[in-house]
């Protein structure tokens, strides 16, 4: 009986080995190809910007501030989420042993808390470009780097 049980845990760790070589080799071999073709759909939505795009002549502060809003607002998005299916499971008690519905229960609850991290730690970035420096503004050439 222990040998079984011994035997189908080695036969899932071995699995699960395996399933994660496979995933980095998937990434490793997957975005050199994605990078060869940038117009590709494929390509678009793997390195789509997601999230405030810095403006020309903006101040780093201004920036900062503009993320920590937008990790607020994911926030706000996953606890609406959150709340839904607290309710649901209020009303539909059997839910609650659907997969679909623990893993949204593990998952949500950390999305909150990289949102409420990077909010924090936006704030953060802001208040000290704000009051120690430096605040560099984006220049009108290249927007994506900020120009001291």
């Amino acid at each position: 009986m222990w040998a079984d049980a011994r035997r189908s845990t080695e036969t899932l760790d071995l699995r699960m080995e395996w399933l994660i070589t496979v995933f980095w080799v998937a990434v490793y071999v997957g975005v050199p190809i994605l990078k060869r073709s940038p117009n590709s759909r494929l390509s678009r939505l793997a390195f789509t910007w997601i999230g405030p795009h810095p403006a020309p002549g903006e101040r780093w502060s201004t920036f900062r501030l503009r993320w920590s809003i937008y990790s607020v607002w994911w926030l706000v998005h996953i606890a609406a989420v959150f709340s839904v299916l607290w309710i649901a499971v209020r009303h539909w008690p059997s839910i609650a042993n659907q997969m679909w519905w623990q893993a949204l229960w593990f998952a949500l609850p950390l999305g909150a808390g990289m949102a409420l991290l990077a909010a924090v730690g936006f704030l953060i970035s802001w208040g000290k470009a704000r009051l120690v420096g430096p605040n560099p503004t984006f220049g009108p050439g290249r927007p994506r780097s900020p120009q001291v």
